[in-house]
C-alpha cells in the first residue's frame, strides 16, 4: 500500500507555487472545475463548489460516468475524449478530482490526459487520505 501511495504522489507532484496567490479581485476570473467520478450525488463536491462560489470563484461541475450498482463499467476511450473536450472548452485554472480509492486508475488516466491543459489537478475524497 505504501508503494502505491508513493507512486500516486510522484505521479501527481507539482509545485504549489506555480498557482501563485489569487487576489480577491481575481477570484471571479479564476475558474475551478470539480470532477466527480461515478457519483452525481457527491455531497462533498456540491459543498465545496458552493463554498468556493461564496468566496467569489467561478465553479463548474463535471459528473463523469453514472453509477448503478449493477453496472460500473470503466470509461471507454470515447468517454475520455468527450471529457477532455469538455475540460478544454471549460478552460479551467484548476481541476479538482474527487475519487474513491477504488477508482484511482481512472483518476490517473484523467490526470494523464488532462496534463496538456497545463493546469494544476488536485485529488481528494472521503476515501483518500489527503489532497496532493
Amino acid at each position: 500500500m505504501a508503494n502505491d501511495l508513493t507512486e500516486v504522489e510522484d505521479f501527481l507532484a507539482f509545485d504549489p507555487s506555480e498557482l501563485g496567490p489569487v487576489r480577491k479581485d481575481e477570484r471571479k476570473n479564476f475558474h475551478i472545475v470539480l470532477v466527480s467520478l461515478f457519483s452525481f450525488n457527491s455531497f462533498p463536491v456540491h459543498t465545496l463548489g458552493s463554498l468556493l462560489r461564496s468566496k467569489g470563484f467561478k465553479v463548474s461541475y463535471v459528473f463523469f460516468k453514472s453509477y448503478r450498482a449493477d453496472d460500473m463499467t470503466l470509461p471507454t476511450k470515447e468517454e475520455y475524449e468527450i471529457l477532455m473536450k469538455l475540460l478544454s472548452d471549460l478552460a479551467p485554472d484548476l481541476i479538482g478530482l474527487t475519487i474513491f480509492s477504488s477508482f484511482v486508475h481512472v483518476a490517473k488516466e484523467i490526470t494523464k490526459l488532462a496534463r496538456p491543459l497545463g493546469v494544476p489537478i488536485a485529488w481528494g475524497g472521503a476515501a483518500w487520505s489527503r489532497c496532493i
